[in-house]
């Protein structure tokens, strides 16, 4: 995951939380211009007003994120069966997000 920094928006006039995540942007949070070699984007960083279909992604991609996450962690972990756990954390997923798999 992407760590959160402070950093100061020279358009803005004062210190802004930023991270550089798709989810992020998504909800309206992202960064002008290309990175300079300082880290910080050439025209600052912007908040803005997202549409809530935006808010509904980013929620959407945050949980399959997550269910990714659990069965990378799962199969490094060794346990007895992950292929099936894998598949129930994969499915429970689909099921959150409303793409239920069809029996």
């Amino acid at each position: 995951m992407a760590d959160a920094r402070t950093i100061f928006d020279p358009f803005l006039g004062k210190d802004v939380v930023i991270v550089d995540r798709l989810t992020d942007r998504l909800r309206g949070n992202y960064a002008c211009g290309p990175h300079l070699p300082n880290g910080r984007p050439e025209f600052g960083f912007r908040q803005f007003q997202a549409p809530p279909i935006q808010h509904e992604a980013a929620v959407v991609l945050d949980l399959l994120v997550a269910a990714l996450r659990k069965i990378t962690d799962l199969v490094d972990s060794e346990a007895d069966d992950p292929l099936d756990d894998a598949i129930q954390i994969a499915n429970d997923a689909l099921d959150a997000v409303g793409e239920a798999r069809k029996p």
